[in-house]
C-alpha cells in the first residue's frame, strides 16, 4: 500500500510541476517571466534575469539560508560549487547520488549542462523539469544561484514576493 501511496504522491507531484511549467511556458509573456528579448528583460542586469527564472523553481526547491529539504528539491543555497547530492537528509535518486560518488561539482559548466537537460546530463535522476534551452538564460539562472551563498545578500524575500506579484 505504501508504494502506491509513493506513486500517486510523485505522480501528482509531476503533474502540478508539469502544469505549473507549462503555464510559465504558455503565458510567461503575459506575466513578464520569459522572453529574454523582451525591454524588460533586457534592461536587467544578468542576476536579476536569473531572480526572475529561479520564480520557477520556487515550487519545488527552497532557494533561502534555512536550506529547507522538506520540498519536492533539495534546497539550492549554496548550491555553486557543492558537491552534487551532498544535502543531508534529501533522499535522491540513485543517479544523482552515483554523480555525487564520481565526483560532479555544480560549478557553471556541470550547472550550465544539468539545465539544459538534466535527464541527459544525469540520466535516471528524478528532476521533473525539462531544461532551459536558451544558453543565455541558464547563464542567468547561474548568476543567480552564485549570490544565494553564506556571507552574501541574494535578495531571496524579494524573489518569494515576487513569485506571489507578477509585474
Amino acid at each position: 500500500m505504501d508504494g502506491n501511496k509513493d506513486f500517486l504522491v510523485v505522480a501528482l507531484t509531476v503533474a502540478g510541476v508539469a502544469l505549473f511549467v507549462g503555464g510559465f511556458h504558455f503565458f510567461g509573456e503575459d506575466l513578464g517571466v520569459r522572453g529574454q528579448h523582451s525591454e524588460a528583460m533586457a534592461a536587467l542586469t544578468p542576476v536579476e534575469q536569473g531572480k526572475r527564472l529561479a520564480r520557477g523553481c520556487v515550487p519545488c526547491h527552497d532557494l533561502t539560508d534555512m536550506r529547507r529539504a522538506a520540498r519536492v528539491g533539495p534546497p539550492l543555497w549554496g548550491i555553486v560549487g557543492q558537491k552534487a547530492a551532498a544535502v543531508v537528509g534529501y533522499p535522491y535518486s540513485r543517479a544523482l547520488l552515483r554523480a555525487g560518488q564520481d565526483g560532479i561539482r555544480w560549478d557553471e559548466s556541470s550547472l550550465d549542462r544539468y539545465l539544459a537537460n538534466p535527464k541527459e546530463f544525469i540520466p535516471g535522476n528524478k528532476m521533473a523539469f525539462a531544461g532551459l534551452q536558451e544558453p543565455d538564460q541558464r547563464m542567468a539562472l547561474i548568476a543567480f544561484l552564485k549570490t544565494l551563498q553564506d556571507g552574501r545578500s541574494g535578495g531571496v524575500v524579494p524573489l518569494i514576493d515576487q513569485a506571489i506579484r507578477f509585474p
